[in-house]
């Protein structure tokens, strides 16, 4: 799954859980980074470990790491949440053959919103930070990976309306009943 900051993979992701779908979030394996590092997990330094961990070992280095703990699960399917680029894509594509991308997307300022009220430690807490933010990521390929997803999901609205919109998508491909 991809999609921009507070665009609700985490909420998506978070119905996926609770419908016995296993769940691996890309971001987390860059958080234990940081808490291995002893590294304050803020945006900043979250960026600069996810930006130095590409640049040494690859574009596709974080989903590479994701692997294990995919198939730890032995599950015909596993939600990976935080897909960043195309390499990220092509390595899944590559192991997984029925890979499906999802992307979620919601205005700006809805995303916005959203950051301010969870108040997670890696949020932006300004417009500005949040656009560099998204710049950032864009410096990874999120913008051309989204475009190559095979489902959009829009996520405008109550939370209400996109946790059924979830719900609804993983009822019609058959994922749960």
């Amino acid at each position: 799954m991809i999609g921009l900051p507070a665009s609700g993979k985490g909420v998506f992701s978070r119905i996926a859980g609770n419908e016995g779908i296993p769940v691996v979030v890309m971001g987390d394996v860059v958080r234990n980074e940081a808490d291995r590092l002893g590294t304050l997990s803020t945006d900043n330094n979250l960026g600069s470990i996810a930006k130095r961990f590409r640049e040494e070992q690859g574009m596709d280095v974080i989903a590479k790491l994701t692997l294990p703990i995919i198939e730890s699960f032995n599950s015909h399917i596993v939600l990976v949440d935080g897909i960043r680029g195309i390499d990220e894509i092509n390595l899944y594509r590559s192991y997984f053959h029925d890979f499906v991308l999802i992307a979620v997307v919601a205005p700006f300022h809805e995303r916005f919103d959203r950051l301010l009220a969870r108040g997670r430690t890696d949020d932006s807490l300004t417009k500005e930070e949040l656009v560099a933010r998204e710049d950032r990521e864009a410096g990874f390929g999120l913008s051309d990976a989204m475009n190559t997803a095979d489902v959009v999901i829009e996520n405008s609205g109550s939370i209400n309306a996109f946790e059924e919109k979830a719900r609804e998508f993983l009822r019609k491909q058959g994922i749960v009943s």
